[in-house]
């Protein structure tokens, strides 16, 4: 009988976890951290393997290709590419600051997305740039593949729609429009990228994040508005809303297509049911969630703290389902830890890592690998 997988809790740095990719071999995961350091980790065995790279600017973004090739791109606005073997291939001047990169299925062939002269530009991979991709005029923060390779999702800053983009023919084939409050909002954006501006949700959604269901046919898009909503492509129409308690910075897809995990500002990650829409699970972090990828046996995900978070998705959850059990959890829990401190009988000097299937532990933080 296989061995179950279990809950793995890798402390980098100080310095935020910016993005996440696992290699096709679904057992090393590449991370990128606001030190400029990409780090690869053996999943199996939760432990940092050789070869880490080290460049001249936060990272901000990593993605594999189908023969495991890297690109990794950041504040400095270059991509840089990897063999497998991990050695230097070539680096891209792309622009201002890079934010989002993806290698077409099967291809080494990278797309670019971010500010300034960034925008959304095509590499082949000899690293010539081909035409960039049309409709994008402001920063463009998160792209992503069909996975048949067919079609690019594109969202940001410009306008409020969300572009789906034929690499065939190199045109927009829907616009997809997020329909949002009459209302203003401030954000800043922190880490890499530290700027403030002002939006009007109605006008500019912000998207920040998207993600591809494994079949192809839904594409799931968050953003500032605090809502993750879940389009039927071949109709352009809503299948689902998912509202959070704050920004959303990430969004994925599991391996099965049944499993929506969406992470951001409110500090917690939460599982949704495709189908329903009905929150399965909730936990904690100890900062805003930045960044989410699946692979068949883990959630990865990585946050402002520095962790990187190996979350099993085939183990039993006995843990809160939503955002108001974990807050009841996270209430009792803190009572249960005052009257210990009153009566000095509590020898507790960090944060217990209980198993996913433990009682509620008393600090109500299920991700905590030691004191903080």
């Amino acid at each position: 009988m296989p061995k179950q997988a279990q809950l793995r809790v890798l402390k980098r740095s100080d310095d935020a976890v910016n993005c996440v990719a696992w290699h096709p071999d679904q057992k090393t995961i590449a991370v990128g951290a606001d030190d400029g350091r990409v780090t690869l980790y053996d999943a199996t065995k939760g432990r940092e393997l050789r070869g880490a790279i080290q460049r001249t600017a936060a990272v901000s973004t990593v993605a594999f290709a189908h023969d495991g090739s890297l690109a990794v791109g950041g504040a400095d606005g270059l991509v840089a590419t990897y063999d497998k073997r991990g050695k230097l291939v070539r680096e891209i001047a792309a622009g201002e600051g890079v934010r989002s990169v993806a290698f077409a299925p099967k291809t080494r062939e990278v797309c670019v997305g971010g500010e300034g002269g960034v925008h959304l530009t095509y590499f082949d991979e000899d690293g010539k740039r081909r035409l960039p991709f049309p409709g994008r005029s402001l920063w463009v923060w998160s792209l992503c593949f069909s996975p048949d390779g067919c079609y690019l999702a594109v969202g940001g800053d410009d306008d409020s729609s969300i572009a789906i983009i034929s690499t065939k023919t190199n045109e927009v084939t829907k616009e997809i429009r997020r329909e949002g409050p009459d209302d203003i909002i401030n954000a800043r954006s922190n880490g890499p990228f530290a700027k403030e501006r002002d939006f009007r949700i109605d006008c500019h959604p912000a998207v920040r994040c998207l993600a591809y269901a494994p079949d192809g046919f839904s594409l799931a898009a968050g953003g500032l508005d605090s809502r993750v909503v879940v389009y039927y492509l071949p109709s352009a129409t809503v299948r689902t809303t998912i509202k959070r308690q704050g920004a959303v910075w990430a969004v994925a897809y599991s391996v099965d297509g049944n499993c929506l995990a969406i992470g951001g500002a409110d500090q917690r990650i939460g599982f949704y049911d495709v189908a329903t829409g009905a929150p399965q699970r909730v936990v904690p972090a100890l900062d805003e969630v930045r960044c989410l990828a699946f692979s068949p046996t883990y959630l990865a995900s990585g946050d402002a703290s520095g962790m990187l978070v190996l979350h099993p998705v085939d183990t039993k959850y006995s843990g809160p389902k939503d955002d108001a059990q974990l807050s009841r959890w996270e209430a009792a829990a803190a009572s249960d830890d005052d009257d210990e401190t009153a009566s000095g009988a509590s020898d507790d000097d960090g944060v217990a890592l209980p198993p996913i299937t433990s009682p509620p532990p008393k600090t109500g933080l299920a991700i905590i690998a030691d004191k903080w």
